[in-house]
């Protein structure tokens, strides 16, 4: 593991008391997407958080930011687009892995996500592809925290 990765982690480089955050926020306002993608991560031995839109999903990373590791943030909420909510987190949890998810990207709005700095995963996905996605963004599940 690469101090890089684990300073943008916990941020602070060789502490060995530093938890690294590894719950999964998943902020989405249908509420059968929501607990559907809940249900999936939860069967790979995650645990989660959820919000159904971005006022919400504010309010649950203040409260546990500092067991949150990834936000999956639906691009169309009601109260905000995803990506102006991925930012803001962003600015305010730099550590935060973000995962824009969306049906209806095009190609172009693809590009900027990528050039955001976030990752993409396009609805529907499949368990595997949400696995993958996940476990690049925060390891395993069942991993014990780096030392």
């Amino acid at each position: 593991m690469s101090s890089s990765w684990y300073e943008r982690l916990v941020g602070v480089a060789g502490s060995g008391a530093a938890k690294v955050p590894r719950e999964v926020l998943v902020i989405d306002d249908h509420a059968e997407a929501r607990e559907m993608i809940v249900a999936l991560l939860t069967r790979l031995g995650w645990k989660t958080l959820q919000a159904a839109d971005g006022a919400e999903a504010v309010s649950v990373m203040k409260a546990n930011h500092a067991v949150i590791g990834l936000a999956l943030v639906d691009v169309i909420l009601p109260d905000t687009d995803g990506m102006s909510l991925a930012r803001q987190l962003r600015d305010q949890y730099p550590r935060l892995a973000i995962v824009l998810l969306s049906g209806q990207l095009n190609d172009e709005s693809r590009w900027i996500v990528s050039d955001e700095g976030f990752r993409f995963l396009p609805k529907p996905f499949s368990l595997p592809q949400l696995r993958d996605v996940v476990a690049e963004m925060l390891g395993d599940p069942d991993a014990p925290d780096p030392v």
